[in-house]
């Protein structure tokens, strides 16, 4: 079972890998685009849920 710091990191990792400026090989992927398919993974039990919740609520601002 993953601490909750790993379940953290985990959805910044993917996030980073979706969202950053900095891939030769790809360009960035939209805020939102990149949140629907972290939802996804939630779905499909990838990933944690509420804090991923968390986490869009802190880049929101809300």
């Amino acid at each position: 079972m993953l601490t909750g710091e790993q379940r953290l990191l985990t959805i910044l990792d993917v996030y980073d890998a979706l969202t950053a400026e900095d891939r030769p090989y790809k360009p960035p992927m939209p805020q939102e685009k990149a949140f629907g398919i972290l939802h996804s993974m939630v779905d499909d039990g990838q990933i944690d849920g509420d804090i991923l919740e968390l986490f869009e609520k802190c880049m929101r601002g809300v």
